[in-house]
């Protein structure tokens, strides 16, 4: 569905931020927010094997182990190059040793547990509410601005939660969605980061 976006539905996004960007926004108030899966089999690379001679059609399939577990990231970036803490949702109740050895704690993320390992409107407010909310407060502070922020997020759904919208009503921060399956044209994580 990614290549049948019609261009204009693209050109009318990148003109109604263009509306919204003359007003002066920071670029520490202009954020993009998304989320990522990670399957250690998904990405998967062609291996080349070693065949008899006599076989003719030596292509063949090579199992993976898909019973390992999945994780999402909710990542969130600025215009002026900084970063959010993110949100790992992991499958499993307990943390396992990997993650503290590869360096995730308390200071640069928060782990949740979610059966299947997927987000959910309720991971998602709670994310906002512990790490969007409060991050855009301190840099209202920090930089002395009390204007409009622009959060850019695709049409998951569970970025539209009740909770969510009002706070961003609430909190005067603007949420803009991208067009329906322009991802991976539009958006500053699937274009830089998680691609």
């Amino acid at each position: 569905k990614r290549i049948e976006v019609p261009l204009e539905l693209i050109e009318e996004y990148y003109e109604e931020l263009h509306q919204l960007l003359l007003a002066r926004i920071p670029p520490a108030f202009l954020l993009n927010v998304d989320e990522s899966g990670f399957q250690e089999w998904a990405d998967k690379k062609m291996e080349k094997v070693i065949v008899p001679l006599d076989v003719e059609d030596t292509s063949t399939n090579i199992g993976v182990d898909r019973t390992t577990r999945r994780a999402t990231m909710i990542g969130c970036v600025a215009a002026n190059g900084t970063k959010l803490k993110p949100i790992v949702i992991i499958s499993r109740k307990t943390l396992e040793k990997a993650l503290r050895e590869a360096g995730y704690n308390d200071d640069n993320v928060i782990i949740v547990h979610q059966e299947n390992g997927f987000n959910t409107a309720l991971i998602f407010d709670y994310w906002a509410d512990q790490i969007l909310f409060p991050e855009i407060e301190r840099r209202r502070i920090l930089y002395k601005y009390q204007g409009p922020c622009i959060l850019l997020f695709d049409g998951c759904t569970c970025h539209n939660s009740d909770f969510f919208l009002d706070e961003c009503t609430f909190r005067d921060v603007i949420p803009v969605q991208e067009p329906a399956n322009s991802s991976d044209q539009v958006q500053v994580l699937d274009l830089g980061i998680f691609g």
